[in-house]
């Protein structure tokens, strides 16, 4: 009797378990904002703290587009003039001058991203209004000082 009863609620419980089972895959797959899934973007939060009107909006994304597209070469060149750089660690026959050469060469993929990226935002202030400025000059500061690594939610950005 004890066997049949344990089986009964071990049954009982693998049946509850499947039903939970099924109903998160289920929230998971039918919700607009699944768990896991995408996080606002930190322009999604820029924009909504500039409070842009929506054609700001659309001047602003088709600008960072086109940004990200003329920047996605140089980092990548920066990155892998990077991984030259350090795959050079283990060889203590380098040269100083062949990891000068690969520094310089960092430093100055550096200078122009940076450059590029102060135009960018420059460019992007143009477009917002006084008060927005105002704004704009905050945020920007508190964006880039982000580590690019850790992609925070807009509301721990909102806390800082």
């Amino acid at each position: 009797m004890s066997r049949i009863l344990h089986t009964r609620w071990l049954l009982v419980l693998v049946t509850i378990l499947l039903a939970a089972n099924l109903a998160l895959i289920g929230y998971h797959y039918f919700s607009r904002n699944p768990i896991g899934g995408e996080r606002k973007s930190s322009s999604d939060w820029f924009y909504r703290e500039l409070r842009l009107n929506p054609e700001q909006e659309s001047i602003f994304r088709a600008r960072k587009d086109s940004f990200m597209r003329e920047m996605r070469p140089l980092w990548a060149e920066s990155r892998k003039t990077k991984d030259s750089l350090f795959s050079l660690m283990g060889d203590p026959s380098v040269d100083d001058s062949v990891v000068n050469l690969l520094t310089a060469r960092i430093a100055e993929l550096t200078r122009q991203s940076d450059q590029r990226m102060f135009q960018h935002f420059r460019e992007l202030r143009k477009v917002c209004t006084p008060g927005q400025q105002a704004a704009f000059d905050t945020l920007v500061p508190k964006l880039m000082s982000r580590s690019r690594g850790s992609r925070s939610s807009a509301s721990s950005e909102r806390s800082r």
